[in-house]
């Protein structure tokens, strides 16, 4: 049974943009007050605005939040292997891209969930965010945080090795194993996904020691 552990940095991008738009109680919600002081502290510190951000992603949140099918965004970057994929992705579904489909799937995604002028400037937007935010800021700060928790990372994988296999074995019947994404900007609970043969679910990155078997159950 495989087991893929993957820290990918247009997943996280796309959470830690999410992470800043207040939707109030909603199941799909990222918002999260200690993430951001967090990350207006690293903004600080590195001449940058803390409240860009939170800022852009307000002027978005009033689309998102009536529009039931827009939350189906929270699986979209699973789909992409970079952050220049998920753009583009982002982009062709928005309709700025023209042309055929730059991936298999998304035809899917924007006639089913993303059809609308609502969403599609919502994605539009959205994009735009991320492309500032991934140049300006995310892109440093992702390659220090991963390099600063390397050893996390290998507890995590032993943790999962040897426990986690045996936990999710009824469900993983007929699978050939799984795919975890550990998240840097995961900051409520997880997500699980379908990922062809595989198990998937994303979960928050440790920070700590202490946190890695939190991050292990959420992932199960």
């Amino acid at each position: 049974m495989e087991i893929i552990l993957r820290t990918e940095v247009q997943v996280d991008l796309f959470f830690h943009c999410l992470a800043h738009m207040d939707i109030g109680q909603d199941a799909s919600s990222l918002y999260s007050q200690a993430y951001m002081s967090r990350i207006s502290r690293e903004k600080i510190q590195n001449s940058r605005d803390p409240a860009w951000l939170t800022s852009e992603m307000d002027k978005i949140k009033d689309i998102y939040i009536p529009d039931q099918k827009l939350r189906m965004v929270n699986f979209l970057p699973f789909q992409f292997m970079n952050v220049e994929q998920l753009l583009e992705g982002l982009k062709w579904l928005s309709g700025d891209l023209q042309g055929n489909s730059p991936q298999p799937f998304l035809p899917f995604f924007r006639q089913r969930y993303f059809s609308s002028p609502g969403a599609q400037s919502f994605l539009r937007t959205l994009t735009e965010i991320l492309v500032v935010e991934y140049q300006t800021f995310y892109r440093e700060f992702w390659k220090r945080q991963n390099g600063q928790r390397t050893a996390l990372k290998k507890r995590f994988r032993t943790l999962f090795e040897e426990s986690g296999l045996k936990l999710l074995g009824p469900a993983l019947k007929g699978k050939k194993g799984v795919i975890i994404y550990i998240c840097l900007s995961m900051t409520r609970n997880g997500r699980g996904f379908s990922s062809g043969d595989y198990f998937g679910a994303a979960v928050k990155f440790p920070e700590e020691e202490n946190e890695i078997m939190r991050s292990f159950f959420f992932s199960i």
